[in-house]
């Protein structure tokens, strides 16, 4: 990953038609241009909760380290005209690293503390406009003004149960899939903490999986609770929006603990018991079902 410069562009320098016609700079060795297509969006985050921070993500698609000097960003009207203000994203020695993501927001700690994202992986841009809460058109363009992606998103495109979508994110299934696809869409995994800036989405779904049941795989069948030890439930999920509810029971079929009730995963992860019951004792020795 290298060091990228940012700026904010006001909307004065820029319109509809009229693009950067400064000498272009020749590109370092080992970098290709910006291309459409080359690069796509994979993570909106466009409503975040009061106390967090809106965001937006892109993946090099290219298998190439891609030159972005100049790469903006616009928003469009649902008649297919841009709105008013452009957002310089890059500037001057600015170089997208093959296969990684890059968050884009006006206030990188805040989404570095919030989300643990990877510092590397995001980037400020001073004055980067709101996005609309319920739905917006989002266009990255070239600094010549060639459309690299353009992605449409609505909160309809939600599949999460929770009734409040604000700070979930949505993500795409799959990196190289299509921005344009609402199907490609989904929110970020509970367990995740509903969102994964500058990191593999918590739904990523490879093609073309080898299986299509879900795997399951305890860690151990045995722990201790009274050492600080925990049941280990490790999962494999053959594609994403799976909700989970698991309850631990005795011998006898008591309830012991209700572990998660309609709680959103990705597609891999890992489900625990710290051998404690709802109202936090610790139970004695012997067999418990975890269903």
């Amino acid at each position: 990953m290298f060091f990228l410069t940012n700026c904010y562009l006001p909307e004065s320098e820029l319109s509809d038609e009229e693009f950067s016609s400064d000498p272009v700079q020749p590109v370092p060795e080992g970098v290709t241009e910006l291309s459409s297509g080359a690069l796509l969006f994979n993570e909106i985050m466009f409503h975040p909760k009061p106390s967090g921070q809106e965001y937006m993500e892109l993946y090099n698609n290219s298998g190439q380290n891609i030159d972005i000097r100049g790469m903006i960003l616009r928003k469009k009207r649902e008649d297919g005209s841009y709105m008013t203000g452009s957002w310089l994203l890059a500037g001057e020695e600015s170089v997208f690293a093959a296969a990684s993501y890059l968050c884009f927001t006006a206030n990188r700690e805040t989404v570095i503390q919030q989300y643990d994202a990877p510092a590397e992986c995001v980037v400020e841009v001073p004055g980067l406009s709101a996005l609309n809460n319920s739905s917006g058109i989002l266009v990255l363009l070239s600094a010549e003004g060639e459309v690299i992606d353009e992605v449409s998103y609505t909160v309809k495109m939600h599949t999460t149960l929770q009734s409040d979508k604000s700070g979930i994110s949505l993500e795409k299934r799959h990196p190289a899939l299509s921005s344009g696809d609402p199907d490609n869409w989904r929110s970020a995994a509970e367990d995740y903490g509903y969102a994964t800036p500058g990191r593999e989405n918590s739904i990523h779904t490879e093609s073309g999986s080898a299986s299509d049941q879900p795997e399951f795989r305890l860690e151990s069948t045995r722990f201790n609770p009274w050492q600080g030890e925990r049941l280990l439930l490790h999962f494999q999920l053959p594609g994403d929006g799976y909700l989970v509810r698991a309850v631990v029971y005795d011998i006898t079929g008591v309830t012991v603990c209700k572990l998660y009730h309609n709680h959103s995963v990705g597609t891999s992860g890992t489900l625990s018991w710290d051998g404690k019951s709802t109202q936090g004792k610790i139970q004695l020795s012997g067999s418990y079902i975890l269903l």
